[in-house]
């Protein structure tokens, strides 16, 4: 695919002015949320909770420009095992676990219909880790049987993981490649583009013999992510050839920003201070993060812990958006794994899911810090396998490549247990000089005036120099009480309040109508990460892309040139204008 869309570089003092083309992603990520028989990411198909197989089916159309291209098919939320059936022929299996699973067809689709068939059930001679349950409960799982809906991502997908790390004045890029496609030698080029314009250029730089490629640090341009004022763009990398020319694009959105857990609390660039977080518990669709957040932010909760069921992309991209920081617990968000002499090592199993997290989180920024303290002291060293006692989390979280601080491991966590909820006396079992306080009170039975006598129990903990912390969630009823009890604490703690209504930037969205039942459609827009969705059965989709300008938009045999306009974010609330294209009647032959 080519554009003839100018670059415009963002330096200071000049104009935009035409030049070479902006670096393009050569991978399209579409996603199937048409016509299906059912949609359990909507609502839980029948069976499921009693562990019976369950049947998905869906019918797409490919273009020409798409066939013939590598694709996977992306499941994201998968609890458990599914077959692909394509076209009537059985293609693969895969094994979920919460962190996103693919299946690659390296022959890519060839023009015209296909149907896809999913079947999920519980995977034999795999564990179940129950909600919240820790390594050693198996209790079969009722959560839902896929969470998102299913994508295909056409392209060569070389890159592993990719992203920006920030410290003092200057970033560097980073990727990490599938060496069977590009080996040790071979050159890459970075840089960061915002609508068709390129931000900072980190030059080119060699692969090595692990496969990784690093630029060297470079002094970013353009606004940094900030903490409750978020700025993102795309970090595209590209292969070259011999000749110097690209040979394969790769594009993800990014924000450059630098964090630091200090004495005095979480820096993000120049704003630092006691970072409190409220508990997000279950995580299975976007209004949690967004509903449990504003109600929390009026006490002076300025972050998020993920708690529940997954790290869920959508809720990623909402806190890059608003600029909300993210503390990950990587134990509870959902794990598979396999019994002792089951002939597959269970820290094998869960360093494979950790691998598929850490990457999925990748180039997010929102995503500060990942937290295994409580883990720790609650779980013990979790329980006996082929290889002997089993953490439960894995060495691939310590060792990700945005270098994200582990509490737990590199930055000491207190782990606070109110003892008694009548006068909030509460205990640390391994002490209370940790930098983030891991909150572990579970409701038993109704509690009078219990978030005030949590909220003295926090703060007095709070008061021996912690520098923040997790506070849990109420539920929706007791959300004034919770709130009343906690403003004073967060307060003299000196807690940096969140700028809630602060007007962000949002993604662009177009909606395509009198498209063909089960049709590909996509947007191709200058150095932004190609978009797609399947229209439904009423010919319609709609493509949300991070990108402001003119794009074109890619369906079967037509193609149509449009304008998009950034939406935004006023609270937690989403406004602006919607792009729309009607397909033309006459489709041109591909």
């Amino acid at each position: 695919m080519s554009f003839r869309n100018p670059v415009c570089l963002a330096l200071a003092l000049m104009a935009c002015h035409r030049g070479a083309p902006a670096p393009v992603a050569s991978e399209v990520a579409i996603t199937l949320d048409g016509e299906w028989s059912s949609k359990p990411w909507v609502a839980e198909p029948r069976g499921a909770p009693n562990g019976l197989p369950v049947q998905l089916s869906t019918t797409f159309a490919v273009s020409a420009e798409l066939a013939g291209q590598p694709v996977d098919i992306v499941l994201e939320g998968l609890w458990w095992n599914a077959q692909l059936w394509l076209d009537k022929e059985r293609v693969g299996t895969v094994v979920g676990g919460r962190p996103p699973v693919r299946a690659r067809l390296s022959d890519g689709l060839t023009e015209g219909e296909h149907s896809l068939l999913l079947v999920i059930q519980p995977a034999r001679g795999v564990s179940r880790f129950a909600h919240g349950g820790g390594l050693g409960s198996t209790t079969p799982t009722t959560r839902a049987t896929l969470h998102n809906p299913p994508v295909l991502q056409f392209g060569p997908s070389s890159v592993k993981t990719a992203g920006v790390r920030v410290k003092g004045p200057k970033a560097t890029a980073f990727a990490r490649f599938d060496t069977a496609r590009v080996p040790e030698g071979t050159e890459v080029r970075f840089q960061t583009v915002l609508d068709g314009r390129v931000q900072t250029e980190f030059g080119v730089v060699k692969v090595d013999a692990s496969g990784n490629a690093t630029s060297p640090g470079t002094p970013p341009r353009g606004p940094l992510w900030e903490w409750g004022k978020p700025s993102l763009s795309h970090l595209m990398v590209e292969v070259l050839a011999a000749d110097g020319t690209a040979r394969e694009r790769h594009s993800v959105r990014t924000g450059l920003r630098e964090t630091v857990m200090t004495p005095s609390g979480l820096q993000v660039n120049d704003t630092k201070g006691p970072a409190v977080a409220v508990r997000v518990l279950h995580g299975l669709s976007e209004p949690d993060l967004l509903a449990v957040f504003s109600d929390a932010a009026p006490a002076g909760v300025n972050a998020v812990e993920i708690h529940g069921d997954m790290v869920d992309s959508r809720q990623l991209s909402l806190a890059d958006e608003l600029g909300i920081p993210l503390v990950v617990l990587p134990r509870c968000v959902g794990r598979v794994g396999r019994p002792p002499g089951g002939g597959v090592s269970l820290v094998e199993t869960l360093r494979d899911q950790d691998r598929r997290m850490v990457a999925g989180v990748g180039a997010h920024p929102s995503v500060v810090s990942w937290l295994v303290e409580g883990d720790r002291q609650i779980l013990g060293p979790g329980r006996k396998d082929d290889d002997g006692e089993v953490d439960p989390w894995t060495d691939v979280i310590p060792a990700d490549p945005m270098r994200r601080s582990v509490v737990g491991v590199d930055i000491p966590g207190t782990l606070l247990q109110v003892r008694d909820l009548r006068t909030g006396d509460y205990t640390c079992p391994a002490g209370c000089a940790g930098k983030w306080i891991v909150e572990s009170t579970f409701r038993i039975v109704p509690t009078p005036n219990l978030w005030s006598a949590v909220a003295r129990a926090w703060g007095k903990a709070a008061s021996e120099g912690i520098p923040g912390g997790t506070l849990p969630t109420p539920r929706a009823a007791e959300n004034d009480a919770w709130v009343r009890a906690f403003t004073p604490v967060l307060k003299e703690m000196g807690a940096p309040s969140f700028p809630l209504a602060q007007r962000k930037r949002a993604n662009s969205r177009l909606r395509v109508t009198g498209a063909a039942p089960g049709e590909l459609i996509w947007i191709e827009a200058p150095g932004a990460t190609l978009v797609g969705a399947q229209a439904g059965s009423d010919g319609v989709a709609t493509v949300d892309i991070w990108y402001d300008g003119d794009a074109t938009v890619h369906g079967q045999g037509w193609s149509q040139e449009v304008d998009l306009d950034a939406m935004h974010w006023q609270g937690v609330k989403l406004y602006g204008e919607v792009a729309e294209v009607a397909v033309p009647s006459t489709r041109s032959a591909r």
